[in-house]
Parts: C-alpha cells; sequence; structure tokens
C-alpha cells in the first residue's frame, strides 16, 4: 500500500521527469536520489559581475572579471521543492532549525518589514494555518538545513561562481537570465514568478516589475515559467538561493582563491536570484545578496544543489 506522503513524492518526481523532457532535447539531465532532475552544466568561460549599462549595478559586483569554470557540473533543473525536502527530513531523520526553534520570517504589512513568527517553518512558511504545497519550493531554510539535504542528495550547494554562471545560461552582457527586457517577459512567454500585479494587491508597498502579471501573489509551483539556456528553471525569482561561499565586501577586489580580511565578513551566506517579493533590480544575474544574521531563514528563501561528475 503507498502512503500518502509516498504519494505526494511520486507525483513531485513525476512531475520534474516531465519538465527534464520538455527542456532543450540537447540537454543532459538524468533523476537522482531526491528525486529531482538534474541537468548537465558545461565548462566554459564568462564574465563574472555588472554587465555594460547596468543602472542598478552596486559595488560589491564590481570590478567585473573574467572567470573559468574548469569543470562542468550537474545542477538540480529546479529548486528543491518541499515535497522533496520531506523526502529528505523523513529518510535522514533530520529536525530543520525551523523546526527547532518552531519560528520563521514572513512580510508583515503594517511593519512593511520581515518579522519572525512564531510556528512558521518550513511545512508552513508563510502561515501557520496553511500548510505549503509540495511542488512549491521549500523555504524557512537555513543555510545547515540547505547543506545538509544536499549532502543527503549526494551533493552541495553551487558555489556563487557556479550560481551566476548557471544562471546566465550561456547569455553574454546581459542583465536578466532571460535578457534586457525590463519585464520578465520575452516574445509573450513570462519568464519568472517575480513581484508583480498580483504581489502589489496583498502587499502595497513591495516594489513590482511594471504591468506584469505572472499569476502569483507568492511562490509558484516549481518550473512554472520558461527555462533559461541551460535548462534551468527558476534562476530569476520564486525564492533566492542559497550559495556555498561566505559574504565579503568588496570580495571581488581580491584574487581567486585568496579570502579577504575577515573585517569585510558579513553575516549570512551568500544567496542568489531574487525572490517572488523583491525589487526588480534584485533579479539581475550579477545581485549578490546576504543577510546580517548568520542563522537565518525565511519565506523567501530556499536553494538548489550541484553534483560533480
Amino acid at each position: 500500500m503507498i502512503k500518502l506522503g509516498d504519494w505526494f513524492v511520486m507525483c513531485s518526481i513525476g512531475f520534474l521527469t516531465a519538465l527534464s523532457i520538455c527542456c532543450k532535447p540537447e540537454s543532459k539531465s538524468r533523476i537522482e536520489k531526491d528525486g529531482l532532475s538534474y541537468v548537465w552544466i558545461p565548462a566554459g568561460t564568462f564574465q563574472m559581475g555588472c554587465v555594460p549599462g547596468d543602472t542598478s549595478c552596486w559595488e560589491e559586483e564590481l570590478p567585473r572579471h573574467t572567470v573559468n569554470i574548469h569543470e562542468g557540473f550537474w545542477m538540480s533543473q529546479t529548486e528543491v521543492m518541499v515535497g522533496a525536502f520531506r523526502k529528505f527530513v523523513r529518510e535522514s531523520g533530520y529536525r530543520p532549525e525551523s523546526r527547532r526553534e518552531n519560528k520563521g520570517r514572513m512580510y508583515r504589512n503594517e511593519a512593511d518589514d520581515w518579522i519572525w513568527t512564531v510556528g512558521l517553518n518550513w511545512e508552513y512558511p508563510m502561515d501557520s494555518s496553511i500548510k505549503a504545497d509540495d511542488q512549491v519550493p521549500v523555504t524557512q531554510v537555513s543555510w545547515a538545513d540547505a547543506a545538509a539535504y544536499c549532502q543527503w542528495a549526494g551533493g552541495r550547494l553551487p558555489t556563487e561562481t557556479e550560481w551566476e554562471y548557471a544562471a546566465r545560461g550561456g547569455l553574454h552582457d546581459k542583465l536578466f537570465p532571460w535578457g534586457d527586457e525590463p519585464v520578465p517577459l520575452k516574445n509573450g512567454v513570462q519568464q519568472s514568478n517575480a513581484p508583480d500585479e498580483f504581489t502589489r494587491k496583498l502587499y502595497p508597498k513591495m516594489k513590482t516589475f511594471t504591468n506584469y502579471n505572472d499569476g502569483y501573489a507568492t511562490t509558484a509551483p516549481v518550473g512554472s515559467f520558461a527555462p533559461n539556456g541551460f535548462g534551468l528553471y527558476d534562476m530569476s525569482g520564486n525564492v533566492w538561493e542559497w550559495t556555498n561561499d561566505t559574504f565579503y565586501f568588496n570580495a571581488y577586489d581580491y584574487p581567486e582563491g585568496v579570502t579577504p580580511p575577515d573585517s569585510l565578513r558579513r553575516g549570512s551566506k551568500i544567496v542568489r536570484g531574487g525572490a517572488w517579493c523583491y525589487s526588480p533590480e534584485q533579479h539581475r544575474c550579477s545581485e549578490r545578496g546576504a543577510f546580517e544574521e548568520e542563522k537565518f531563514w525565511t519565506a523567501s528563501l530556499g536553494f538548489r544543489c550541484v553534483k560533480d561528475k
């Protein structure tokens, strides 16, 4: 007899198998232990940091510099979703930090801020009475939670360099994973779950893409929008994604392999990609984010994993 939890996982696996079929035919993909589809990201060279003409560029994205990705790697085609994370928790016995501390962060209109709220966790990320759907990206996960999941799945979190290279999907000198279009819309096809008119109705003070409607006020099921050139979904929007690197101010001023002084270190690991609720400029490929608190989780932050050969 199939248990209800197993049924959800099976449905999730089937959903992601369909995604792997519909991506570019030349892409290499495979299903891994966590039930997610991983796609092959080939070795290559790219320019990391702000592209020419980027009016939203900030000093932490400079100087632009050449990076060589010497070895290809596998990356999960989508952000890790609730159903896959549930499989991890059930099989490993791991207890996520949001459960241990019985709290999570969520935006509150009355405060115009993100507030630590008792009763929120990875299963109930936005409201303690509303359980998240299995196919939306898991949120309210700390960096330690994400790293533990990736290790269980046989992989690791991506480096910041790998993440930006993958997000660009082979495009050069472009602001966003979809190109330079000012809204996530290309040839009539929606490109991202980004802050839109639906988000504005629910959260009037948030900055949104003008005249854009993606149909979701908060998180969307993974893979709901167009993939980038590497066949990856949601490299912009839906949720921020943890990387394996520590955030240092002015990090690009230092040669590759040289760690900046500890005085330039910020609290959390680096996050990338923007989210359903963050300003349009934070969806650019070069945008670098971090949080003041080292132990941090929120309803707009998730992750994906990579695997070496």
